[in-house]
C-alpha cells in the first residue's frame, strides 16, 4: 500500500507483486523477483524487497538466510543468496535495489552484501538493506496498530508514516528511518529482557535518499 500511494511514489499496480497466505509459494515469489528485476525495472527504476516472516540459517551455508515461504515444506524455501544472484545479474540495468527483512537471523544478509559489493563494483553506491535483527538473533512480534506484524516492521511502517521526519522537511529519508527502527525495536522488546533485537542496516548508498512523503496521502 506504501508504495501505491502518493506518499510512498505512487508505483502503478502492474509493478507491484503482493504475496500473502496461500500465494505466498515459493515459485511465486521466485517468479515475481525475476520479473521485477528482469522485465520491469531499467536504468532509472528502484526495486524494493520486502519479506516479513519466518527465517533460518541454511544449513549447507551459514552466511545464507532461507526465507519461509508458504510451501517451503515441499518447494523449499527461497533464500538470499538466490535473491542477490539476481540482483547482481541485472544490476547493471536498474537503478537502485532497497532489501528490507523482517526475519529471524537477517543479519546473515550483511555479509553476502558486502560480498556482491567487493565482487561487483558496479553495484556501489545502489544496494541497501535494513536487516531486523543481527546474524545470531530472533525477530519478534508485537500486537500495536491493532495487529499481529514484527516490531521491525512496526517501526518501519510508522516511520514512513511520518514520525521518522526528525528534521520535519516532509520528507523521510534512509537516515532517519532507520535510527526510528532502532528505537522503536529497543521500546518494544525491552518489556521482555530475553527478547533482545538490534536491527541493522548495510548501505552503499546516499542517507538523504527519501523513502516517503508524509504529507501526501497514504
Amino acid at each position: 500500500k506504501h508504495l501505491s500511494s502518493a506518499r510512498g511514489g505512487g508505483v502503478k499496480a502492474q509493478n507491484l507483486a503482493l504475496l500473502t497466505g496461500e500465494s505466498a509459494t515459493t515459485p511465486t515469489l521466485r517468479q515475481a523477483v525475476a520479473t521485477a528485476f528482469r522485465e520491469r525495472a531499467s536504468k532509472g527504476d528502484s526495486v524494493f524487497f520486502y519479506f516479513s516472516g519466518y527465517g533460518m540459517e541454511a544449513k549447507d551455508n551459514r552466511k545464507n538466510l532461507n526465507l519461509y515461504t508458504y510451501d517451503f515444506d515441499t518447494a523449499g524455501s527461497y533464500s538470499s543468496a538466490e535473491l542477490l544472484i539476481v540482483v547482481k545479474e541485472n544490476i547493471n540495468h536498474i537503478g537502485r535495489v532497497f532489501i528490507f527483512l523482517d526475519a529471524s537471523y537477517a543479519g546473515l544478509v550483511g555479509d553476502q552484501i558486502n560480498d556482491l559489493l567487493r565482487e561487483t563494483p558496479e553495484a556501489r553506491g545502489k544496494i541497501i538493506a535494513l536487516l531486523s535483527c543481527k546474524a545470531d538473533q530472533n525477530s519478534y512480534e508485537t500486537h500495536e496498530l491493532n495487529r499481529q506484524m514484527g516490531v521491525f516492521s512496526r517501526g518501519l511502517i510508522s516511520g514512513l508514516n511520518g514520525e521518522a521526519d526528525a528534521n520535519r522537511d516532509g520528507l523521510v529519508t534512509l537516515g532517519e528511518v532507520f535510527p526510528f527502527i532502532q528505537q522503536t525495536v529497543t521500546r518494544i522488546t525491552a518489556k521482555n529482557p530475553d527478547s533482545k533485537q538490534e536491527p541493522v542496516m548495510w548501505e552503499d548508498m546516499d542517507l538523504n535518499t527519501a523513502l516517503a512523503r508524509p504529507g501526501m496521502p497514504g
